[in-house]
Parts: C-alpha cells; structure tokens; sequence
C-alpha cells in the first residue's frame, strides 16, 4: 500500500524536488530510478540516515514488502525478528531518552493513517 502511494505521488511530482541534502537536489523521478535499480530485498532492510539513500531504503523496503529499520547511524546488530507479526513493515527503536530504548512496532495502514492525519 505504501509502495503504490509513493508511485502515485512520484507520477504527479516527477519532475519537483523530492530530496534536498548536501549533495544537492534529487527530483521523485531521480528517486524512483535510483529505487528502480535497487536490489530486491530479500531480508530487513535498514535505512540509515543522513542521505538520499536513507530514501531509496525506505521505498526499496515498501516496494519489496520488507521489514524496514530506520536508524541513525551504522546499528551495531540487527534485532532478533523472528516472531514479528506478519503485519508488520515497520520496526522503530527509541532513543531511550527516557530509560531503556524500546522498539514500537508499525503497520502499513498505521503509517498511513499517521500520514493521512499529517496532511490534515
């Protein structure tokens, strides 16, 4: 579901801006080619930030129906993933700012809803 919006999106923005960083611009249709050229996953995918490829990561996660693992910086292990729900398509660990960093556990519907409520 996630992967089919993104499409939508990217056809009516292809050629706008879609990521800004230190190495420039890259417009949706830039950023659907370089998800277009990705690998198959075949396993998690971890998107680790502070470039384009966190992006490429992301969509390369919907696009395979792979768990995606947002972290920041390089993970020092990838958790144990075995007996995750099927529903499952999104794995976020806190930052334990508050004790013990805890994982939460995301849906694609849940991830749409957050979005569809951000755009409201």
């Amino acid at each position: 579901m996630s992967y089919l919006r993104w499409l939508e999106t990217c056809r009516r923005h292809a050629a706008r801006p879609a990521v800004y960083d230190g190495d420039g611009i890259t417009t949706f249709a830039e950023l659907a080619a370089a998800v277009g050229d990705a690998p198959l996953a075949t396993g998690p995918v971890v998107a680790r930030s502070g470039s384009t490829e966190f992006f490429v990561s992301i969509l390369r996660a919907w696009r395979d129906d792979a768990v995606l693992l947002p972290v920041d910086g390089i993970p020092t292990a990838l958790p144990d993933l075995s007996g995750l729900p099927d529903t499952v398509c999104h794995l976020k660990t806190t930052s334990g700012s508050t004790g013990t960093p805890r994982r939460v556990l995301f849906t694609a519907d849940q991830l749409a809803a957050d979005a569809d409520q951000i755009v409201r």
